[in-house]
């Protein structure tokens, strides 16, 4: 694994042209960090994404991805 240092919010990478707006994302977000648009998924409150992957696999299309693995450590 390559080791990433981000001080930033990682987000979920959503792909508009294979979502089919059925709201499953939405729906399963423990956090209400997904809104709907006539196109597809955004970022409501991106702030308040754990990253849990629910939203990757709920989705019907493969839609939104979740492709880093987080991995906490400690060692400095």
């Amino acid at each position: 694994y390559k080791k990433i240092m981000m001080a930033d919010t990682i987000l979920p990478i959503i792909l508009a042209e294979r979502c089919i707006l059925c709201g499953a994302c939405i729906s399963v977000c423990p956090y209400d960090v997904l809104g709907l648009t006539e196109t597809s998924p955004y970022f409501v409150s991106p702030e308040n994404c754990t990253y849990c992957g629910k939203c990757e696999e709920t989705c019907p299309e493969s839609a939104i991805r979740c492709p880093l693995t987080i991995v906490w450590d400690n060692a400095q």
